[in-house]
């Protein structure tokens, strides 16, 4: 049976693989942005799901860390995605590196 392409995937024109995801619209003040993408450094289908799954999978802790901020007037720092992207990647025993 196929794997399917999970939904925050994509290819740019240069076949590298991204993670996206859509900021909730009452969130996108306290996040600094309506979305977040991040170069998954491969081309290889394979490659690019096993390391999006613990980013798809730490989503929903996400979302609530940023309601956290929202609820108490905060706003996420500029590098905040970033160094969830490189917990997550940790957290999983995947590379880290950027």
């Amino acid at each position: 049976m196929p794997f399917r392409v999970p939904l925050h995937l994509y290819r740019n024109r240069h076949s590298t693989f991204y993670f996206r995801f859509i900021v909730p619209k009452h969130l996108q003040t306290t996040a600094g942005k309506r979305e977040v993408r991040f170069s998954l450094q491969t081309e290889q289908r394979r490659d690019a799901i096993i390391t999006a799954l613990p980013l798809i999978a730490n989503l929903p802790r996400l979302v609530s860390e940023l309601q956290h901020m929202a609820d108490n007037n905060e706003n996420a720092p500029p590098d905040y995605f970033q160094l969830w992207k490189l917990q997550m990647l940790k957290n999983a025993g995947l590379r880290s590196e950027e």
